[in-house]
């Protein structure tokens, strides 16, 4: 009765190994070979060898947001991209809405990364109407993880857009520690 595997296939003995004519490479040249793979490896830099940890990637930017925060995490992580690279990284950093003003804008015409993030910087580093920085404050709530000083923090940023003219507007966070100690 034939297996349902197939037919086998027989193990060469050990004479037949011996008296088979396959070339076998000398210790020498095996060691030359190793050396000759191991060096190529080296020179592409395949084997990245860096043991810095990686940053985690920028949020995506949409209108609105911090900018100058996202400039400055974009700017830390795109460094880590060859240079021919860095625009393309960028753009993965950018919302839907903000890459078409981008694009509109012709913004990543430019080779240089300087020029860009100076573009795109007066191009998306807008205020919003008061209206929505009013809607942000009404469905604003603590993160988890979030300490309650970074939220009340968050909150009279978003006071401060939303009432235009409030005397929130411009005050640092210990000029807000000096008023609710009065």
């Amino acid at each position: 009765m034939a297996s349902r595997a197939g037919s086998r296939i027989p193990k060469p003995t050990a004479r037949e190994l011996k008296d088979s004519k396959l070339p076998c490479p000398s210790p020498s040249n095996s060691e030359d070979v190793v050396d000759n793979i191991v060096r190529k490896i080296l020179a592409s830099n395949a084997l990245n060898l860096n043991l810095t940890p990686s940053l985690p990637p920028p949020e995506k930017f949409t209108a609105g947001c911090n900018y100058p925060r996202w400039d400055l995490q974009a700017r830390a992580y795109i460094r880590r991209f060859p240079k021919e690279e860095q625009s393309v990284a960028l753009l993965g950093f950018l919302t839907r809405d903000a890459a078409d003003r981008a694009f509109q804008a012709n913004v990543f015409d430019s080779d240089d990364l300087e020029a860009t993030f100076a573009q795109l910087r007066e191009l998306l580093d807008t205020p919003l109407h008061p209206v929505e920085y009013q809607t942000q404050f009404h469905a604003a709530r603590q993160e988890m993880g979030e300490t309650t000083e970074a939220y009340a923090y968050r909150m009279r940023q978003l006071v401060a857009e939303a009432i235009p003219g409030s005397p929130a507007k411009g005050r640092s966070a210990a000029q807000w520690n000096a008023l609710s100690k009065e």
